[in-house]
């Protein structure tokens, strides 16, 4: 090898795609913490055993629903106005799955059904977001894959968790842990905030969820985590535009 030749640099590897869609899957991961976590709580007061509660999880997938299931099933409603509530909800799914196989082109059919299950609101959306950046529709699915298989089984896990420990946890912390729903989707909608600051800013907005509620009850915890969020987004933004114009 010549001199010249050892001192070039050696081009670093591009991430793969699904390596890409594992990275994008930090602030789905932080919000599912959170959220399943509180889930996992309601779930046992319910009634529902962590097995139970792991298992409703890993096949329905779908937060919203499933807190409204608990609410329905706590309040004493019959099963079958839960089952309605359910099929009303995540029609949603269905509508973005069809969004999504243009997106996929190319895939076989049985390899798309394969990652269905995993598919949620939040996948959906860092998906549809991140596959711009892919040049294929297998690549735009391994995209997704890595966003699915870096967020499902901590929805899963933190469901059990939750149902395990909900005799340990405060009221206030329950009440405001859902809480991390909006701030997740201003975290993943901004650019600009810093994916090392995403944790700080759920942590933050975890925090100061209970007081907020205190102050205005029935939204003040959503609406602390969207300032929350959108000072963080702002913050990060001008530390980036300063930086532009060293």
């Amino acid at each position: 090898m010549t001199p010249a030749a050892s001192d070039q640099a050696q081009p670093s590897a591009e991430p793969t795609p699904f390596a890409q869609g594992l990275r994008s899957s930090l602030p789905v991961a932080t919000s599912f913490v959170f959220s399943f976590f509180a889930l996992g709580a309601v779930t046992r007061g319910a009634g529902l055993d962590a097995v139970q509660a792991t298992a409703m999880t890993a096949l329905m997938f779908a937060g919203p629903a499933q807190f409204a299931v608990m609410s329905l099933l706590v309040a004493g409603k019959p099963a079958t106005e839960a089952l309605l509530a359910v099929l009303i909800i995540n029609f949603r799914f269905f509508i973005m799955a069809l969004n999504l196989l243009p997106t996929f082109r190319g895939v076989p059919l049985l390899r798309i059904l394969a990652g269905v299950p995993m598919l949620s609101a939040s996948t959906f959306a860092v998906t549809q977001l991140g596959s711009r950046d892919q040049n294929s529709g297998r690549a735009a699915h391994d995209y997704f894959l890595g966003v699915s298989l870096g967020s499902f089984p901590v929805a899963v896990v933190c469901t059990a968790l939750g149902n395990m420990s909900a005799h340990a946890l405060p009221e206030a912390i329950l009440k405001s842990a859902p809480a991390i729903l909006p701030i997740y989707f201003a975290i993943m909608l901004s650019k600009d905030i810093a994916r090392p600051a995403i944790l700080l800013c759920a942590g933050t907005a975890l925090l100061s969820a209970p007081l907020a509620e205190r102050i205005l009850p029935s939204g003040g915890s959503i609406l602390s985590a969207l300032l929350v969020a959108a000072g963080f987004a702002w913050f990060t933004g001008k530390k980036k535009e300063v930086r532009r114009a060293d």
